[in-house]
């Protein structure tokens, strides 16, 4: 496949459907070299590194490609997922201002309900994070995508971790479960790395008692 001219493209989402994580963004940024004005590879790439938690590729990323994609709802999208995850909520705050959850469908719809329940956990408002949520895992039952309810409660039952809410043992726990079902290699790996985290709070907790 690599001897094909411009074929990064298919070898990007072979590599992601294989799991191989390095593969596909390394695949994803030659994509993205060779058609630097598309949004497509900018979207694919930084999702993947966004995936495995390199915030810092994604927002890279999808700055750059914003510049020639001026307020492309799925750029912004990941984008405020990026900073969000990584910590810096006011700037995914003002990325989301030129956003509309309520308005948006399809898969818009889906993602940018989770991302503004991702602010709003970041931003301490658990129950309106929550709503957010379960709209977005609610408009992706009603479009019968079965990977994303699942990643959209796996991301819930992080924020509910990092939160310290009550209902994080029983959000990981229902989430998890329901992971193990799934044979999908993105679903696997968000649900190790929500695992991880539990755990790693749960020691840390058990420690300071101690």
């Amino acid at each position: 496949m690599s001897e094909i001219p411009r074929s990064f493209e298919v070898s990007a989402h072979l590599s992601l459907a294989e799991g191989n994580w390095t593969d596909a963004i390394a695949q994803g940024t030659n994509w993205l070299r060779d058609q630097p004005f598309s949004k497509r590879p900018a979207i694919f790439t930084s999702y993947v590194s966004s995936l495995v938690e390199d915030y810092t590729r994604s927002i890279a990323i999808l700055q750059e490609s914003l510049k020639l994609n001026h307020h492309d709802s799925m750029l912004m999208d990941n984008l405020a997922f990026a900073l969000a995850s990584d910590n810096r909520t006011t700037d995914a705050i003002e990325v989301l201002r030129a956003t509309d959850y309520e308005r948006a469908s399809g898969m818009a719809g889906i993602t940018l309900a989770a991302t503004h329940g991702l602010v709003a956990f970041r931003t301490n408002n658990p129950d309106v994070g929550r709503q957010l949520y379960r709209l977005a895992i609610d408009r992706a039952n009603k479009l019968g995508i079965k990977k994303y309810p699942l990643m959209a409660d796996l991301y819930l039952a992080r924020e509910e971790v990092i939160a310290h809410t009550s209902a994080a043992p029983a959000a990981v726990r229902q989430a998890l479960e329901k992971a193990s079902a799934s044979s999908e290699k993105e679903v696997a790996v968000i649900a190790e790395q929500v695992r991880e985290l539990f755990e790693e709070r749960a020691s840390a907790s058990v420690n300071k008692r101690s």
